[in-house]
């Protein structure tokens, strides 16, 4: 039999400095470092820097995103790749129950999928994403954005963070009730195509 591989991979803390004529007075970068079947290492800078000198070699292997890994594997069995690697040290959240979708993605994707399925006419259409260029200036005006300025994730919809945007739209853009409602109402049947996730946004 052959020797069985590991499922996912346990990662290492190395300081990469010139191996010759190093600085000793210079502290270095430290780097989590994780290698997968025959790809390039793969690094994250761990924010700390290093003297050689105070450098001990032993004992530096295990990281922090060997837990996230590990529970990646269970979830997605012989699917860890360099890919998902990177994704994990960027600190992107596979393991979430979204799956880490991005809400406004989302958003454009469904309608453009009812646009071109002519579920809705192009005025809907257009209607939706405009909608969706306000709401990203409600994120980033009110600073409401989670993992970027202009977005956030699909599970992160809250009626908190409805009932603020409708006070922007109704205080900022100047919107009418009836305008207001019309873009509620599309976010919902835009969210509804995606059971488990449509009672998060629902009015």
């Amino acid at each position: 039999m052959g020797r069985h591989r590991r499922e996912y991979p346990l990662g290492k803390l190395r300081l990469r400095y010139p191996k010759k004529g190093f600085d000793e007075k210079k502290a270095y970068t430290l780097y989590y470092e994780y290698t997968w079947l025959d790809d390039a290492p793969i690094r994250k800078d761990t924010g700390l820097r290093v003297r050689v000198a105070d450098w001990n070699e032993k004992g530096t292997s295990g990281s922090k995103y060997d837990s996230q890994l590990q529970e990646y594997s269970i979830k997605h069995p012989h699917q860890i790749t360099s890919e998902v690697i990177r994704a994990i040290l960027n600190d992107a959240p596979l393991t979430r129950q979204d799956e880490g979708r991005d809400f406004v993605k989302y958003v454009k994707e469904i309608l453009h999928s009812r646009y071109t399925t002519k579920r809705i006419g192009k005025s809907r259409y257009e209607n939706g994403l405009s909608g969706m260029v306000i709401f990203q200036e409600f994120l980033i005006s009110q600073n409401k954005g989670t993992y970027k300025k202009d977005s956030i994730y699909l599970g992160e919809i809250s009626k908190e963070l409805i009932e603020d945007y409708i006070i922007y739209r109704r205080s900022v853009k100047k919107n009418k009730d009836a305008t207001i409602n019309h873009s509620l109402t599309r976010f919902q049947k835009t969210s509804s195509n995606d059971n488990n996730n449509s009672k998060a946004v629902r009015m």
